[in-house]
C-alpha cells in the first residue's frame, strides 16, 4: 500500500529541531553578543591593548517558552568555541546576576627565542 517514501501531514522531527524557536532565539542573541565582543576587541587592539574584558548579557528577556539558563548555556558555549577556534585566551567569570568574559591575544615569545634574538643582535653590533 505505502511506498518506501510515503509522505504524511506530520512533519519530520529533524525539521522541527532545525526550526526550533530556541535555535532562532539563540542565533539572534549570539550574533548580538559576537558583534559586541568584536567591537570591544577591535577598540582594545587599536589602543595598544592585548586583552579586554566584556560584560556579557546575563538576562536575555526570553519568551515564556524558553528558559534563560538554556539560552545562557548555548550562547556562552558558542562564544567560547568561536574565540578558542581563533586562538584567543579566554576566561569566564559568572556572578549571580552578571557575567564577564576576559579575552586575550598577547604574543608570548618564549625565553629561548628571546635569547636567540638577543644573541643575533649582539653578533652584529659595531
Amino acid at each position: 500500500m505505502y511506498g518506501a517514501r510515503h509522505e504524511t501531514i506530520i512533519p519530520c522531527a529533524n525539521k522541527l529541531r532545525r526550526e526550533s524557536p530556541l535555535i532562532g532565539f539563540v542565533y539572534n542573541v549570539l550574533n548580538k553578543e559576537l558583534s559586541k565582543i568584536n567591537l570591544a576587541i577591535d577598540n582594545a587592539h587599536r589602543t595598544g591593548k592585548d586583552n579586554v574584558v566584556v560584560k556579557l548579557t546575563f538576562n536575555f528577556n526570553c519568551p515564556d517558552y524558553i528558559e534563560n539558563k538554556e539560552v545562557q548555556t548555548n550562547v556562552y558555549y558558542k562564544i567560547i568555541e568561536d574565540l578558542e577556534s581563533k586562538k584567543y585566551t579566554i576566561g569566564l567569570k559568572i556572578f549571580p546576576k552578571e557575567a564577564f568574559l576576559h579575552i586575550g591575544w598577547k604574543i608570548n615569545i618564549n625565553n629561548d627565542k628571546l635569547e636567540k634574538m638577543e644573541e643575533k643582535i649582539k653578533s652584529v653590533l659595531l
